[in-house]
């Protein structure tokens, strides 16, 4: 006998954090999609550390399909901020999705950030002499 049942949805399905990376212009993009909670934001940590050390000097975080961003990833991407800056390194952030620019808003650190509303946009703006 088989069980036709569907199957829950355990928590480690549930906050996988999907990667797609690409470069535009010279400009590396990482395009996520899920959720950046407390188990994901390691990876996102590894993720930007990773391109940095591989020599990405302009690097563009895509969070249009990022449903949920907790006080850990918001940490991840302040650190990774930081770290881009102290290589000499550009990072900037586009299109941000409603629930992150919540998250942002309410944690007051929009003005912190490089955020920009396509990635045409970050791509063009790290493209230029700082």
């Amino acid at each position: 006998m088989t069980d036709s049942a569907p199957r829950p949805c355990t928590p480690a399905r549930a906050w996988i954090l999907h990667i797609h990376r690409e470069s535009r212009d010279g400009v590396r993009i990482l395009g996520l999609r899920g959720r950046i909670g407390v188990a994901a934001s390691p990876q996102l940590a590894a993720l930007i550390t990773e391109e940095l050390a591989a020599g990405h000097p302009r690097i563009v975080v895509d969070l249009d399909g990022v449903d949920y961003m907790s006080s850990a990833g918001l940490r991840v991407l302040r650190a990774a901020a930081a770290q881009a800056a102290a290589r000499g390194a550009r990072l900037a952030l586009c299109r941000l999705a409603e629930p992150v620019r919540v998250a942002f808003e309410l944690a007051d650190v929009m003005a912190e950030f490089t955020i920009d509303i396509s990635c045409d946009a970050a791509v063009a703006r790290l493209g230029q002499t700082p």
